[in-house]
């Protein structure tokens, strides 16, 4: 059993493909993100740091874990995650999904 404390999205495939007119190459243009229905989820921060620095500029350096109720198989690359009240936490490349089978659970690194 999880806790939720948030929601994430999967982006649906939204691209296209078209040829290109000067090189006659297939080619494969990416329209504006869709997302999938929200699936309630415990996301943990594993690591978060506010005071990153690049460049001489700040910003938020964060990695979750993000558990779902029941065994998913994501096939996406992205993921919108949210808090309870639906306000967003961030867009994250998915780096591994997990199968929780003794559980019956699945863990997403982000």
């Amino acid at each position: 059993m999880i806790i939720f404390n948030g929601y994430i999205q999967t982006n649906a495939d939204n691209s296209k493909q078209c040829i290109d007119e000067e090189t006659g190459f297939p080619t494969t243009q990416a329209i504006k993100p869709t997302w999938r229905e929200p699936i309630p989820c415990q996301y943990i921060a594993s690591h978060y740091n506010a005071q990153a620095l690049s460049n001489n500029e700040h910003f938020t350096q964060a990695k979750f874990w993000i558990l779902l109720d029941g065994l998913v198989v994501i096939k996406n690359t992205l993921l919108r995650l949210t808090d309870a009240e639906r306000n967003e936490i961030g867009v994250f490349p998915i780096t591994q999904v997990e199968l929780l089978r003794a559980v019956n659970q699945t863990k997403i690194w982000v």
